[in-house]
């Protein structure tokens, strides 16, 4: 079982060792983040490998459905890589996700206005870096963070506190591992320190737009199964829960209440405002 768990782990680094060419650019549009609006900005980020891989993308390459669907309403949507707000084609190569928690803080954040609805949305690794840009940024609000089977860098569950910064937390994770995580059997559940909505549940089927459990006719030679078999949900690959319809219609959902029910901030806490003007005049 060791020797098993050792070549695992080898091949899993291996790949991260590996240059990578993605399907295209997320270019986040600073003019339009900079908009003095209610209008949320959603933020996806990709897990290891882009969206043709492990995010929210159907096959050959197609646009994820909730980012057509949020766009088609007016809200922005910018789909980055875990490591990088620039997908760039054909230099990402693994390490980990400092570039981007820098990026985040420094370039994008401080543009965007303190009372603009902010949203993260996460798979895998990339799930791991929204609870890391929460984190490091404790006096910017995030009206909701939601993560897909969040995954450390070394390959295990994420095991962060979700701070009192995000207003609304959502998480889903299975037990059916494609690699990662390594430690897959064990809860996918993380402290959350806010007084909002704490969203958190295991999901091991795949189910439909309506909640329905996607079922397959069973293999023609296969006697243990009996008409059909339910489909189940995995960390990656082609059933991957980050492509699984119901989480995003849930998550596509919670965007829409957020988008249709702004909170206007009246604050003067200049503990917020000095680093965002720092951040300005430094970058």
């Amino acid at each position: 079982m060791r020797y098993f768990m050792k070549i695992f782990i080898f091949f899993t680094l291996l790949i991260h060792s590996m240059p990578l060419v993605y399907a295209g650019r997320g270019d986040i549009s600073f003019e339009e983040i900079q908009k003095d609006s209610t209008i949320p900005i959603v933020f996806l980020i990709n897990g290891f490998g882009g969206t043709k891989l492990t995010m929210f993308e159907k096959p050959l390459g197609v646009t994820p459905w909730i980012q057509d669907r949020l766009e088609e309403r007016g809200i922005p949507v910018y789909n980055l890589d875990w490591n990088d707000i620039w997908r760039t084609p054909a230099i990402r190569s693994g390490g980990d996700d400092g570039r981007l928690l820098l990026q985040m803080r420094n370039e994008v954040l401080p543009r965007i206005p303190i009372h603009r609805p902010l949203i993260l949305v996460g798979h895998s690794f990339g799930g791991d870096s929204a609870l890391k840009i929460a984190r490091d940024n404790p006096n910017r609000k995030f009206a909701l963070v939601a993560t897909l089977d969040p995954v450390e860098f070394g390959g295990l569950r994420s095991k962060r506190t979700v701070l009192s910064n995000v207003e609304s937390f959502y998480n889903r994770w299975t037990n059916k591992s494609t690699i990662v995580p390594f430690d897959v059997f064990k809860t996918g559940e993380l402290n959350y320190e806010g007084t909002g909505r704490n969203d958190q549940e295991n999901t091991n089927s795949a189910r439909d737009f309506n909640g329905n459990l996607k079922k397959k006719d069973c293999p023609l030679f296969d006697p243990t199964c009996h008409g059909q078999y339910i489909v189940s949900l995995y960390h990656g690959g082609k059933d991957s829960i980050a492509q699984d319809e119901y989480l995003q219609r849930e998550i596509f959902d919670k965007i829409i209440e957020i988008a249709n029910n702004p909170v206007e901030d009246n604050t003067d806490d200049f503990s917020v405002i000095i680093p965002i003007v720092t951040n300005l005049i430094l970058n």
